[in-house]
């Protein structure tokens, strides 16, 4: 793959940036958006994205604190709304909305 333009480089830093304010780890993003770890990290130490470390393990119920993105898209989906219309409201691509629904267990009309 070749070089990005200058305004795919600022969507793909919006969808970091935006992603690592709802506290998921890099990995999480990295997984969201389809591109790999290495690339988020290269992204968080070019622009200097504030981004909560992974921890080495899970708390004992399986409880992870900062899923608040995982929250609105399951708000949104039990409202009725569509994995598009998700997406629209959150201002993110379809993928991530899918790859949270998916991820999370959430049932949401488009999931396929």
């Amino acid at each position: 793959m070749g070089r990005i333009s200058k305004n795919q480089e600022e969507q793909i830093k919006r969808r970091i940036t935006m992603l690592a304010e709802e506290k998921m780890v890099a990995s999480e993003i990295a997984e969201a958006l389809g591109i790999s770890t290495v690339t988020v990290y290269r992204y968080r130490d070019r622009y200097n994205i504030p981004m909560k470390e992974a921890s080495r393990g899970r708390k004992p119920n399986g409880d992870r604190s900062g899923q608040r993105f995982d929250d609105k898209v399951r708000f949104l989906a039990s409202a009725g709304a569509t994995v598009s219309d998700v997406a629209a409201k959150l201002q993110v691509p379809v993928a991530v909305v899918k790859a949270v629904a998916r991820k999370y267990g959430i049932p949401i009309e488009g999931l396929n």
